[in-house]
């Protein structure tokens, strides 16, 4: 696989002409994390989902206080990020700050930038506990992960059918916890395939447990794997386990698509759904070649 070329924020958001043009504002990127704290969970991709322009949402990233330290100046413009995969960012806002004589800053945005606004995604891991950043140094060279074709908040598209079911990690990510995916999945018993899109691996698994496939997605989308998971005796996911250990679990969601290839009624014996997952296994070889172990 070729490696692609890096593309870096400061080339799309232009921040030396910022610079320039406003020489008194400091430009500072806020990494907003989801978090518990104080009894508080800090949710902002849920609460992004709920309203982007919603009160809850934007007074969370204007907070000028935090534990008796000011984190918002009045000559900041503020390029705003929350997590939505390990390490990667969705570009949401930016914010220049009027005033911050209240605890929740007066701010007005930037509309130069509103085509990227949950568009723009980043591929950056955070240096020890901070969540903002002033060094250029740091700023100059954050990469841009990808700019989608649809808003972030456009992607979660309506459920199809389970044949047409195909889905990169990070785009089932984002719609399986959906009313209509999560319904779909936890409806059926199901036989499907893991694809590496990288090496061209497969891994077959099979679900007929309470929730379904939905049930087994879940923890796959969680950990990479299942470590719970057990077949006649045997652990079935020692491989993912492996590539997960060896290579983290940003391997699986820049590398791994799931796909169903049969479903069930959960009347059916489960014995059934075992026989057709290891007619599959037999079919793409995917002990011999993929990351199947038994």
């Amino acid at each position: 696989m070729l490696e692609k070329e890096k593309i870096f924020l400061k080339d799309i958001l232009n921040f030396e002409e910022i610079r320039n043009k406003l020489p008194d504002r400091r430009i500072k990127l806020r990494f907003n994390k989801y978090k518990e704290y104080d009894d508080i969970t800090y949710n902002f991709v849920e609460w992004y989902k709920e309203n982007k322009e919603g009160k809850r949402f934007n007074d969370s990233l204007l907070t000028v206080w935090s534990n008796k330290q000011k984190r918002i100046q009045d000559n900041d413009i503020i390029f705003q990020f929350i997590e939505i995969l390990s390490h990667k960012w969705l570009f949401v806002n930016v914010h220049k700050i009027i005033s911050t004589e209240e605890n929740i800053a007066k701010a007005e945005n930037l509309t130069e930038f509103e085509k990227y606004f949950g568009r723009l995604v980043v591929d950056f891991k955070n240096l020890g506990q901070n969540w903002y950043y002033i060094d250029e140094n740091i700023i100059n060279n954050i990469q841009v992960y990808e700019i989608k074709k649809k808003p972030y908040l456009d992607c979660v598209d309506e459920f199809k059918g389970f044949e047409y079911v195909s889905k990169q990690y990070k785009d089932l990510k984002q719609i399986i916890d959906s009313d209509v995916w999560r319904s779909a999945l936890s409806s059926v018993y199901g036989v499907y395939v893991i694809t590496d899109m990288h090496t061209g691996k497969l891994y077959i698994g099979s679900a007929y447990g309470e929730n379904g496939i939905y049930g087994r997605w879940k923890v796959y989308l969680k950990d990479g794997y299942d470590k719970d998971e057990v077949e006649n005796g045997n652990y079935p996911n020692k491989q993912l386990y492996n590539l997960v250990k060896l290579n983290g679990i940003s391997y699986i969601e820049d590398n791994f698509q799931y796909s169903i290839l049969e479903i069930f009624p959960k009347t059916i014996d489960t014995n059934k759904v075992l026989e057709r997952e290891a007619y599959w296994k037999k079919v793409f070889k995917s002990k011999e070649y993929g990351y199947n172990d038994n």
